[in-house]
């Protein structure tokens, strides 16, 4: 987290994304409650401005090898996304939120 920490504070001034209003935190707050991960993410995007933004991962820098393109959701796409479909449905039950949306049409 440090490291991330330290990678958003550095570039902060590159990203052209918004940061998150008081208003739309207590909805997601209310909308997916007792989630840890969730205050830290709160925290992110109150900060720097994430949402919006477009992140591109290479096969090399990506775990699983294939790389890929998304867009940090808005706050009402995140809730729509952890409580109405899936596979944000079972990432909430595993204790993740689901933060992002592909671009290249996979889903």
């Amino acid at each position: 987290m440090i490291e991330l920490l330290i990678f958003l504070t550095e570039n902060s001034s590159t990203f052209n994304g918004v940061k998150a209003e008081s208003d739309e935190i207590e909805i997601l707050k209310k909308s997916i409650p007792n989630l840890e991960v969730l205050d830290c993410w709160v925290e992110l995007i109150m900060k720097f401005k994430l949402i919006g933004i477009e992140i591109e991962l290479d096969d090399l820098t990506d775990q699983s090898g294939i790389g890929g393109e998304l867009q940090i959701m808005t706050l009402t796409e995140t809730v729509e996304e952890s409580t109405k479909f899936y596979p944000g449905i079972i990432a909430i039950n595993k204790g993740y939120i689901p933060i992002g949306k592909c671009l290249e049409g996979s889903g």
